[in-house]
């Protein structure tokens, strides 16, 4: 049997809780990492007409000059969008409403 003085049981304590934390930071700080890694974004805006006031109810296109992925949706009454979920590419945007240009926009 071998007796420990205390000093040195503190110190075997200290170097096990080291030894855990190092462990653990280097089991963690890896994945932390792996959350990083964006595979998606989203596209968003406004939609305005020349003297600035908001376009409700346009028709947007997104579509992926990569893949021809298209995505559509609608203005809200603040003339504003989303369209979430977007894999990873070159789009253009367009945006369309009745006695209303067509606008289109490439987003690089």
């Amino acid at each position: 049997m071998k007796l420990l003085t205390r000093s040195r049981q503190v110190y075997l304590a200290s170097l096990r809780s080291f030894a855990w934390g190092a462990l653990l930071l280097f089991t963690l700080l890896p994945a932390s990492f792996l959350f990083g890694q964006a595979t998606e974004g989203s596209i968003l805006g406004t939609v305005t007409d020349n003297s600035t006031a908001v376009v409700p109810d346009a028709r947007i296109t997104v579509t992926n000059l990569d893949t021809n992925f298209v995505r559509s949706t609608q203005t809200n009454g603040d003339g504003e969008y989303v369209v979430p979920n977007l894999p990873i590419g070159h789009y253009t945007v367009s945006a369309e409403k009745a006695g209303f240009r067509k606008a289109v926009v490439p987003l690089d």
